[in-house]
């Protein structure tokens, strides 16, 4: 088995093996939608070895300028979505190109960096400086 690693896709973007997490601050600390806009709109880093995958933060952005963030245990393939307003969280929206989360999980793209911040740091833990909530407690649509 190889050493973890922390790899990056980012908006259509060719992997990034060796992501610093300065290259991506501006994206969210200075957010455009425009800017998510111009590209597929979504985001993934990913802590991997060479034949397996540990753990994921994916983020996708929606049309109101909100990002949603699912931390996923590749092992046991347990999900947490970001909670941004836990009323909203049974409502599940297709953010564009049919990629649905719940409406409840987008927060602003200032609290999505917190999370990138601290998976760079602990990327198998979610980061604890915003609220999470299992996917399986989630009522997700037939």
């Amino acid at each position: 088995m190889t050493i973890p690693r922390i790899t990056c896709y980012f908006m259509g973007a060719d992997i990034d093996l060796a992501p610093s997490p300065e290259r991506y601050k501006h994206y969210f600390l200075e957010y455009s939608p425009e800017k998510w806009r111009d590209c597929p709109g979504d985001a993934s880093f990913a802590y991997e070895t060479s034949d397996h995958l540990l753990s994921e933060l994916y983020i996708l952005s929606d049309a109101n300028g909100g990002l949603s963030l699912r931390f996923s245990y590749r092992s046991d393939r347990q999900s947490f979505y970001s909670v941004g307003s836990r009323e909203h969280m049974s409502l599940i929206i297709d953010a564009g190109d049919d990629q649905y989360a719940p409406e409840g999980s987008f927060v602003d793209p200032s609290v999505a960096w917190l999370a990138v911040e601290d998976f760079f740091r602990a990327p198998l833990e979610p980061s604890k400086r915003l609220a999470w909530l299992d996917a399986s407690e989630i009522d997700w649509p037939d």
